[in-house]
């Protein structure tokens, strides 16, 4: 009878074992595949930071680049429109004399005219 009890207490000790283990394997499965599916999430998140930075790397480079265009846009305009006053200003300067030139012409003419009246009186 002894020998009973004591297979009946190593089948009783030898199942609650079981069960501890069966409960604890369960245990750390559910850790282990929580543990992978945080991994998974901490990854795609990780390349989706990756993916953005990446294209504003791209947009900034861009915008850089559209800047430079407008700057360097800005500074021919610049130059076309200090060309078309330098122009401006020596075909004033022209006008000026051409007219001054004309007046001279005139009075010339004027003092001519008033001379061969002088005469004629």
């Amino acid at each position: 009878e002894e020998e009973r009890d004591l297979a009946a207490s190593i089948e009783r000790l030898t199942a609650q074992l079981s069960a501890a283990v069966a409960e604890v394997s369960t245990g750390v499965r559910s850790e282990l595949l929580q543990a992978k599916a945080d991994f998974n999430r901490f990854t795609a998140a990780a390349e989706t930071t990756e993916r953005e930075l990446v294209d504003a790397r791209a947009r900034l480079a861009e915008a850089g680049e559209e800047r430079k265009t407008a700057e360097h846009k800005a500074q021919k305009e610049a130059k076309d429109v200090e060309t078309r006053l330098a122009k401006a200003e020596a075909k004033q300067k022209w006008m000026a004399h051409a007219i001054t030139e004309e007046q001279e012409r005139l009075r010339h003419c004027e003092t001519k005219q008033a001379q061969r009246l002088a005469i004629l009186k």
